[in-house]
Parts: structure tokens; sequence; C-alpha cells
């Protein structure tokens, strides 16, 4: 086999069952007829290793992003300090090339609308950088 195959193979989750039935009809016992006398060999030992083993299928837990807490909180404390500070100001927005800049008014009301959107979307990064989903 070439090594490409081979490190395939050992990155593949195996499935206990499979290997265990497919060893038993290999072994050239005929206990195969009656699966209750098949499983009769196990011992208790092994029943107990297999269930303390970790199951392959089952994701571990994503680790939690820290930089996307901070910037989460970070958000959500500027929006709750803009809605409930509201500004009264302009802002100027630069334009490139050619375009003459524009100035926006700011109102108090525009301010904490601002405000409410940096808090939603603070609560936004902030649950995607904690929650990590089960496959």
């Amino acid at each position: 086999m070439s090594k490409r195959i081979l490190s395939r193979l050992r990155q593949r989750p195996i499935d206990k069952n499979v290997v265990n039935s497919d060893s038993k009809s290999f072994s050239g016992s005929d206990q195969g007829a009656d699966p209750e006398k098949a499983g009769s060999h196990t011992s208790g030992a092994t029943d107990k290793h297999q269930r303390s083993v970790s199951r392959p299928d089952v994701p571990s837990r994503v680790p939690v992003s820290y930089s996307g807490v901070f910037l989460g909180i970070t958000l959500i404390i500027c929006g709750a300090w803009l809605f409930l500070f509201p500004v009264d100001m302009l802002v100027e927005h630069h334009r490139l090339r050619y375009l003459p800049s524009v100035v926006e008014h700011v109102t108090p009301g525009t301010s904490q609308f601002y405000g409410v959107a940096g808090v939603i979307l603070g609560l936004l990064v902030l649950a995607f950088s904690t929650y990590s989903p089960r496959r």
C-alpha cells in the first residue's frame, strides 16, 4: 500500500462493532449460528473498557475565541454608553478620489439607534465566539 492510503487508514475512526463482527466471522469458531452464544465469550472487563473509550464520532468541544469575546464585550459596553448618553455631533465622511466629502448630522435619537445596533452586534459576536455547535 502507498503511504497516502496508510495515512488515511490511520486517520479514519474505527468502528469497534464492525471490527468485532469481522474478527468473529474470521475466527473459525462455529458460534455464528446462535448470537447469544457468540457474544457470551466476551468478558465484562472488555465491555467496561469499550464504554470508557471515547466515541470517535462525537466531536471535541471547540475552544472559545477570546478575541471574539473581547470584541463582543467592547461593542456591548460602547453601544450601551452611546444609548445611555446620546451625542449630538457632526461626522465627516471622507470620499476617495474626486468626490467631495459629506458631513452627517448625528442627532441624539440617531445616536441611541447606533447604540442599540452596537449592543445587538456585540451580543451576536459574543454568542458566535462562545457557541460551539454539535455535529
